[in-house]
């Protein structure tokens, strides 16, 4: 169970009208915790993020675009953790990554946001040494991962509760109408125990950083493709179907009847470590069928032949079409050159360096060259998948024009 002994130092005043408060920690400010199991690590429902640009507004974020708009601060004023049964009690407040306190502008109102304002200290230890606007009440229990967080607001505290999230004098919820803000109500039923409307802080290491994610991949190229024979010079028109092995990805394929378009999306990955420049772009590579926004992946780590497809449904932001900059862009990233014949695709498979980066493979040749490869269950007259393969060279994936 915490403790007041077991606090940080006390964090210096900034200024004559701000108390010695501690810091519990920092970490995620969360609306409802019933995603989180007793006495587990797991992640929070719901995050919350201060909205910059609306009146730096809290509000509700599922996965939150940039990380230090999830960082928030709680802080311990009062002049000595409350324990009461196995709950240990702190009173504070919580401040945003943008140094502003989490603030009920309005004591009275019914319905109004929750947001950010400048941090206002009162001198009055019964109120936490801080403004009722922003006076909240902590509790942590032996069996919690995390901090409970009530507004007190003009009440006198800490409020000697045995159940973790009681004591509050306000309710909260999340407006699910069009903006997801976190708005407060005084006149309704004051904050309970309910995990789904608790207020939460899960701090130190507890606390799980949002996946980078990297920006919008930008359309560089698209058109039809031909698949050139390097050695005889022929060429063959290439659409995107699917085959009598595979009937939910579509595979680029010889003598199909498919999609003749296909796109390349530039993508700007630090992780996959490719710099584009007047010649080169890498990033995802598509068809463009229906299930756009999905892309050609191929597994890397199967060596001599990778087949490459394009999942019939649209991943998320971890799948490897996604936007996370992670180890899931191996799968996806393709290059798009500039050269005296045209413009060509290949297969990457690995990063640019080969840098140390977390669940980095071996780096490998770095580009795949393109092989028609017939299928097991093919006969004569079905579309042939073109796969790549790290020591194919007779083959070009090149767009018409």
């Amino acid at each position: 169970m915490p403790s007041s002994s077991s606090l940080p130092a006390p964090l210096l005043p900034l200024s004559r009208q701000e108390p010695l408060c501690v810091s519990l920690g920092k970490g995620a400010f969360v609306y409802n915790s019933s995603a989180i199991r007793v006495a587990s690590n797991d992640p929070p429902a719901y995050r919350l993020t201060v909205h910059n640009h609306s009146n730096n507004y809290i509000r509700e974020s599922y996965k939150p675009t940039y990380e230090v708009q999830t960082l928030f601060k709680f802080f311990n004023c009062s002049s000595a953790a409350h324990t009461a049964d196995s709950l240990a009690t702190y009173q504070g407040y919580i401040q945003g990554a943008n140094s502003e306190c989490v603030t009920i502008s309005d004591l009275d109102s019914e319905s109004n946001y929750v947001r950010t304002a400048e941090c206002s200290f009162s001198g009055d230890p019964s109120m936490g040494n801080v403004d009722a606007t922003q006076n909240f009440q902590f509790q942590r229990g032996e069996e919690f991962s995390y901090y409970s967080a009530v507004f007190l607001g003009a009440t006198a505290g800490p409020v000697d509760t045995a159940e973790l999230g009681a004591g509050g004098e306000y309710h909260f919820k999340v407006n699910d109408v069009g903006n997801n803000y976190l708005v407060y109500g005084k006149n309704d039923q004051p904050q309970s125990v309910n995990k789904n409307e608790m207020l939460i802080g899960y701090l130190g290491q507890t606390y799980k950083v949002p996946a980078k994610t990297f920006p919008e991949c930008k359309l560089v190229k698209n058109g039809t493709l031909e698949l050139v024979n390097t050695k005889t010079g022929d060429v063959q028109s290439v659409t995107a179907n699917y085959t009598v092995d595979d009937s939910h990805s579509l595979q680029p394929l010889l003598n199909g009847s498919g999609n003749p378009y296909f796109s390349f999306y530039a993508c700007d990955s630090s992780y996959m470590g490719y710099e584009a420049d007047g010649n080169n772009h890498y990033g995802h590579f598509s068809s463009n069928g229906k299930y756009v926004p999905s892309c050609f992946i191929g597994d890397y780590a199967k060596g001599s032949s990778v087949g490459i497809y394009e999942p019939a449904f649209p991943g998320h932001n971890d799948s490897p079409c996604g936007k996370y900059n992670t180890n899931v862009q191996l799968e996806s990233f393709f290059h798009l050159a500039k050269t005296n014949a045209g413009y060509e695709v290949n297969f990457l498979g690995t990063l640019n360096d080969g840098a140390n980066r977390p669940n980095a493979p071996v780096p490998g040749k770095g580009e795949y060259g393109w092989v028609p490869t017939p299928t097991a269950k093919q006969t004569s007259g079905d579309p042939t998948p073109i796969f790549v393969s790290p020591n194919a060279t007779d083959y070009k994936l090149r767009f018409t024009a």
